[in-house]
C-alpha cells in the first residue's frame, strides 16, 4: 500500500520551489509516489537477500533453502516493477546460488513444486459459410 504522504512525499511537498504549472505539480506528485513504490520493492528485496546471506553464514542452511525461492520472487518482482535493473536482479540471484554452492548445500537453486495441468486441446474452427 503506498500512502500518498509519506515520508518523502511530505519532504517533496514542503520544498519551496514548487512548480507554478499543474501538470508540473502533478509530476512531482506522481514521482514522488513513484520513488515511494520503488523503494518499497527494493527494500523488500534487500533485506530477503540479507536475510539468505545471514542464515547460510550462521549454518542455517536448510532455512536459508526455504528463504531462497521468496528472494528471488521479491527480486523479479522488484526487476518486472522497474525499481532494480532485470541484469541486477539475475547478478543477485546469481551470486546467491554461488553462495550457497560455496556453502556446500547440494540443491543451490531449488525448483518450486509447479503442479502438472493437463495440456488443453485447441479450440475447434468454425467452419466458414460459403457465399
Amino acid at each position: 500500500m503506498i500512502t500518498l504522504f509519506g515520508p518523502y512525499v511530505k519532504a517533496v511537498l514542503s520544498y519551496s520551489g514548487m512548480p507554478i504549472i499543474e501538470s508540473a505539480k502533478k509530476r512531482v506528485r506522481t514521482a514522488a509516489r513513484q520513488t515511494e513504490e520503488n523503494n518499497l520493492h527494493r527494500s523488500r528485496a534487500r533485506t530477503s537477500m540479507k536475510k539468505v546471506r545471514d542464515l547460510l553464514a550462521a549454518g542455517k542452511a536448510p532455512e536459508a533453502l526455504a528463504e531462497l525461492p521468496r528472494t528471488q520472487s521479491y527480486l523479479d518482482k522488484a526487476a518486472k516493477r522497474g525499481a532494480i535493473h532485470a541484469n541486477a536482479a539475475a547478478r543477485y540471484k546469481a551470486r546467491l546460488a554461488a553462495a550457497f554452492k560455496a556453502a556446500g548445500s547440494k540443491d543451490a537453486t531449488p525448483t518450486r513444486a509447479i503442479p502438472k495441468t493437463a495440456a488443453k486441446k485447441p479450440a475447434a474452427k468454425k467452419p466458414v459459410p460459403k457465399k
